[in-house]
């Protein structure tokens, strides 16, 4: 009929997210200052290697880096023929790393070296507020630092960041600053971060700002113009220094702990890069990946499988996930037209 034929290419191209319309740009400069204030003071001095597990493709290791940035705790997912591509995957917010291990125990089992820079919990923590600025500085540097590692110690000459909610979060700034950090795919990623930490409706980011609203006698609308003077480190000011065509996203239309709005000005300022907007929210987005092992796909996984092989060259995609492409079609159309109307 004249409706397959009109869809049909469109399943094998593979194209059912928004792709980006936005021209080619060229890459940004970084101002001389930007380059000072997240140069590291030195690189690493000495590191220890911790051999966890082995499997039948792949090891896994542990990392202890000594820096003048302090210790850098790196789990590394890699390959038995390793490559020189290396996927970062981001951690969440604090907590234990069972989905970001899930991710790059994924990406190892099919074809990438992938590691897992470790971070703490101090931004959580209301005490540590007007350290909030250093805090988020401090982890871009040891990113850099990270990556610096593995290009001298293991080789690698090409680097990816996958990283969901506040993982995507780190990614973006990193990756817009640091121009090593080339294919990039956020999940539940945002910008506007005083914005984002008044607004979410995250159990954690709601107790921290009761507890800091509360303990210095302000407003919500004051907490966020004293983030907003405090915080330099935010995907807002270097967002435009990421290629929109090496890059992948995804939103969670129903999103209350990221509100779509602000990953809505992250696809912005990144330049429109293609996106899949999920009819989720924070925590049901898990449902579209093996993680929870509910949903028949690995959806989550697969597209962004595709877009590192794709980006690094490796083998051609796969189209297995082309029924639930053509379902996702009227939720990403959804996802454009909500953007086009807070953008009039």
């Amino acid at each position: 009929c004249s409706w397959a034929l009109l869809v049909f290419p469109f399943i094998f191209s593979g194209c059912f997210f928004i792709s980006s319309s936005a021209p080619l740009r060229s890459a940004s400069t970084q101002s001389e200052s930007t380059k000072e204030y997240y140069a590291p003071i030195g690189s690493y001095s000495s590191f220890e290697e911790n051999l966890l597990a082995t499997f039948e493709d792949y090891s896994h290791k542990r990392y202890f880096i000594q820096t003048p940035h302090g210790e850098i705790s790196v789990e590394y997912f890699g390959r038995k023929e390793p490559s020189e591509d290396l996927i970062l995957v981001f951690p969440l917010l604090g907590g234990r790393n069972g989905v970001e291990s899930y991710f790059a125990r994924y990406f190892a089992e099919n074809g990438f070296d992938a590691a897992i820079i470790n971070r703490d919990k101090e931004f959580k923590k209301a005490e540590n507020f007007d350290k909030i600025e250093e805090i988020f500085r401090n982890n871009v540097i040891r990113d850099r630092i990270a990556m610096t590692f593995f290009e001298e110690k293991l080789g690698k000459k090409n680097f990816g960041s996958f990283g969901i909610s506040r993982g995507a979060i780190n990614a973006a700034l990193t990756a817009g600053i640091d121009p090593r950090m080339k294919y990039n795919v956020f999940a539940m990623g945002a910008q506007n971060l005083p914005g984002l930490i008044v607004e979410s409706r995250e159990r954690r980011l709601v107790s921290y700002v009761k507890d800091l609203t509360a303990e210095r006698d302000i407003t919500v609308e004051e907490l966020r113009k004293l983030l907003s003077l405090k915080i330099k480190s935010d995907p807002r000011f270097y967002a435009q220094n990421i290629n929109p065509q090496n890059t992948l996203m995804f939103l969670a239309l129903f999103d209350s702990s990221i509100p779509l709005e602000f990953g809505l000005e992250l696809r912005r300022s990144a330049g429109y890069p293609d996106t899949v907007f999920l009819p989720a929210g924070h925590r049901t987005a898990a449902l579209f990946t093996r993680f929870i092992p509910i949903f028949p796909f690995d959806y989550i996984e697969q597209e962004s499988l595709n877009f590192y092989r794709r980006s690094f060259k490796r083998e051609s995609a796969t189209y297995s996930l082309v029924p639930i492409k053509i379902l996702q079609i009227p939720f990403n159309l959804i996802g454009t037209l909500i953007d086009k109307i807070r953008r009039d």
